[in-house]
C-alpha cells in the first residue's frame, strides 16, 4: 500500500509538472502568465499580499491594491487564505512571482489529483456491487483524477479566465459531494469532507460556495423524494452545516457586518439567456477541443455520447445496477443543456441564481458528475474486455496528456490578448493591468464620479475639490494635510469600510463619520496634520474570528483524542 501511494504521488507530481508545461517559452527557458481575463484583479491581490507580508509579517483586510494603489478592501470580500497567500508566500519564499505562481499550481493540481481519488475510490466502492470493487475502485478513482485534474473548465479557468478563486475552488468539489454521499448514503462516515468542503470553499470562492450550496440542495430534495432522508440523515446535514458555519464565520462574518453597515456593490449582472450558447457552437468547439467558454472539451463529450448509448444499449447493466453511475449521469447531461439556450434561462432571470453571471460556470459541475461516470464506466469496460488493465490506463492517461497539450498548442496560438508575460514588472506594466479598475467592493450608488474621485484619490475640503495623494506606513494609508480654517469638513479618499480608525501624528484617535460617497469624513482645526487610517476589526469580527479558531480547535482536539484511544 505505501509502494502504491508513493507511485501514485510520483505519478501525480509528474502530471502537475506536465500541465504548467504549455507555459513554458522554449527559446528563454522561462514560464509566463497568459493575458486571461482577471489577471490583473489577482495579480494585484497578490503583489499587494506580499508587500503586506513583508511590511508588517501578515495581511490585513484593507490595504494597498492595484496600480492605482488605493485603500481597498478586497480581502475582506474575496478571501485570501487558500489562493492569494499561499502564492505570495512561495513567491518570496523563490523571489519570484512567477516561480511562486506555477509552483503553487504544481502543488495544488497534486492536492487536486489526491482528492479526486480519495473521494471517488471511496465513492466507488461503497456504493457498486461488483464482485472486484476493490480493483474497479483504484482503476476508477486514477481514472477520475486525471480527467477531472486535467478537464475543460479548469484548463479554462487558469489559462483562458485567470479565475484563480475558482480554480482553487474546483480541488475542494470532490470532498463536497463525497462527503454528501457518505451522509445520506453511508451513515456519515465521511461527514467530515462534507463540512471540510464548505469551510475550504468558505475562504476561497465566495460565489462557488453558493452555487455549490444550491446543487446540493437540488440533491437534498432529490434524496428527501427518493426517501432516503431519515431523521438521522437530516440530523447529520443539519449538524455538518453548523460545524461548517463556524468555521467559515471568520471568512464570512466580515463580509456580513460589512454589508450590514453600508451597501456594497453587487457583481455585474448579464441576461443569463443571452449569455448562454447554442448546441451548434457548443458541438463544434469540444470537437475542436478548443478552449473556451463554448465548449465542454472532447473528453467530457465522448463520455456524455458514449454514456447514453452503452445506457441505451445491450451494455447496459453495468450502469442500471449502480445508482450512483445513473445519478451522475443525468446530472452531466443536466448541465451540459444548462449551459445551452435549451435551457430557459428567462425564468430565473430575477432570482439569486443571476448572480452567477454567465451560464458556463455550470460547467465545473458537468466536469465533476461527466468525469467521474466516464472514469468509472471506463474501469469497468477495461476490467470486463482485457487483462491487460494497466497498460489499458496507461494509454487513457497519455491520450489525455497527449489531447491537452494539443488544446493548450492550439489556444496559444490564436491567443489575441498579447504576448505572456514573464515577470511581475511585466504584467504591472502592461496596459491592462495600469487601467484595470476593480470596483465591486465600492459602496453602492456611487456615481461615475464619485467613484473616479477615489482611485484619483480626490478630497475634498470644506466641498472643494482638492487632491488627497496618500502614502502607505504599514498597514496604514497616510495622508499630509494643511488645515486653512477651524471647523473644517475634510473628505478623505477613503471608503468607510466599518473598522477604519483615525490618527493624527500624536496618535490621538479622530471621530469620523461617512460622507454622502461614503468616505471616511472628519472635522478638523485650522494647523498641519498628518493623517493615518487603518482597518481594525470591530468586536462582531473579532468575535467571528475567535468562534472559527475556537471551533477548529476543538474539532482538531476531539480528532486527537479519537486517535489515541483507538491506538
Amino acid at each position: 500500500m505505501k509502494n502504491r501511494k508513493l507511485l501514485l504521488t510520483l505519478l501525480f507530481t509528474a502530471l502537475s509538472i506536465c500541465y504548467i508545461l504549455p507555459m513554458l517559452d522554449i527559446n528563454t527557458m522561462r514560464f509566463g502568465v497568459t493575458r486571461g481575463d482577471d489577471y490583473p484583479f489577482h495579480v494585484a491581490r497578490i503583489l499587494s499580499l506580499i508587500q503586506q507580508l513583508k511590511g508588517t509579517g501578515w495581511s490585513q483586510f484593507v490595504a494597498s491594491f492595484g496600480s492605482h494603489e488605493i485603500f481597498y478592501g478586497a480581502n475582506i470580500f474575496y478571501p485570501p487564505l487558500t489562493s492569494a497567500y499561499p502564492i505570495a508566500l512561495l513567491a518570496i519564499l523563490f523571489r519570484s512571482f512567477i516561480s511562486g505562481y506555477y509552483v503553487y499550481i504544481v502543488l495544488l493540481n497534486v492536492v487536486t489529483c489526491w482528492i479526486a481519488y480519495f473521494c471517488s475510490y471511496y465513492v466507488i466502492q461503497r456504493s457498486t456491487i461488483e464482485k472486484n470493487k476493490v480493483k474497479l475502485a483504484e482503476t476508477g478513482a486514477l481514472l477520475f483524477a486525471v480527467f477531472y485534474t486535467f478537464s475543460h473548465y479548469r484548463l479554462l479557468c487558469i489559462f483562458e479566465r485567470m479565475a484563480l478563486g475558482e480554480y482553487t475552488a474546483l480541488t475542494f468539489y470532490p470532498l463536497v459531494f463525497a462527503g454528501f454521499y457518505s451522509v445520506v448514503f453511508d451513515n456519515g462516515r465521511k461527514r467530515a469532507w462534507l463540512v471540510a468542503g464548505i469551510t475550504l470553499l468558505a475562504y476561497t470562492h465566495l460565489l462557488s460556495l453558493l452555487l455549490v450550496i444550491a446543487v446540493l440542495a437540488v440533491l437534498f430534495l432529490f434524496a428527501l423524494l427518493k426517501k432516503r432522508i431519515s431523521k438521522a440523515v437530516f440530523f447529520q446535514l443539519v449538524q455538518s452545516a453548523v460545524v461548517s458555519l463556524l468555521l467559515s464565520l471568520a471568512s464570512l462574518g466580515p463580509i456580513l457586518l460589512e454589508m450590514i453597515s453600508f451597501h456594497i456593490r453587487s457583481v455585474h449582472t448579464y441576461n443569463l439567456q443571452m449569455r448562454a450558447y447554442n448546441v451548434s457552437s457548443i458541438l463544434f468547439d469540444s470537437l475542436i477541443n478548443g478552449l473556451d467558454y463554448r465548449s465542454f472539451g472532447i473528453v467530457v463529450l465522448f463520455i456524455l455520447v458514449f454514456g447514453v448509448s452503452v445506457y441505451f444499449s445491450v451494455y447496459a447493466d453495468f450502469i442500471k445496477k449502480n445508482p450512483i453511475l445513473k445519478l451522475s449521469l443525468g446530472l452531466a447531461l443536466f448541465f451540459a443543456i444548462a449551459t445551452s439556450t435549451f435551457f430557459p434561462w428567462h425564468f430565473f432571470q430575477e432570482t439569486p441564481i443571476n448572480i452567477m453571471q454567465f451560464p458556463f460556470r455550470l460547467l465545473s459541475f458537468l466536469m465533476l458528475f461527466a468525469t467521474f461516470f466516464g472514469a468509472v464506466l471506463l474501469a469497468g469496460w477495461l476490467l470486463l474486455t482485457t487483462d491487460r488493465t494497466k497498460t489499458g490506463v496507461g494509454l487513457i492517461i497519455v491520450g489525455t496528456i497527449v489531447m491537452t497539450a494539443f488544446t493548450m498548442s492550439g489556444f496559444l496560438t490564436s491567443k489575441v490578448r498579447g504576448p505572456l508575460l514573464y515577470s511581475a514588472e511585466a504584467i504591472e506594466q502592461s496596459e491592462r493591468y495600469q487601467t484595470s479598475v476593480n470596483k465591486d467592493y465600492f459602496p453602492k450608488g456611487l456615481t461615475k464620479e464619485q467613484s473616479q474621485s477615489i482611485i484619483n484619490k480626490v478630497g475634498y475640503i470644506n466641498q472643494v475639490e482638492k487632491d488627497m495623494t496618500y502614502s502607505f506606513r504599514g498597514n496604514a494609508a497616510v495622508f499630509s494635510l494643511v488645515i486653512d480654517q477651524d471647523g473644517s469638513r475634510v473628505d478623505l479618499p477613503i471608503i468607510a469600510y466599518t473598522g477604519m480608525i483615525v490618527k493624527n501624528q500624536n496618535g490621538r484617535i479622530i471621530k469620523y463619520k461617512a460622507s454622502a460617497r461614503n468616505t471616511v469624513q472628519l472635522k478638523l482645526n485650522k494647523g498641519s496634520y498628518q493623517l493615518s487610517v487603518s482597518f481594525v476589526p470591530n468586536l462582531p469580527m473579532k468575535l467571528c474570528i475567535v468562534l472559527s479558531v475556537g471551533t477548529a480547535i476543538c474539532l482538531i482536539t476531539n480528532c486527537l483524542f479519537k486517535y489515541r484511544r483507538r491506538n
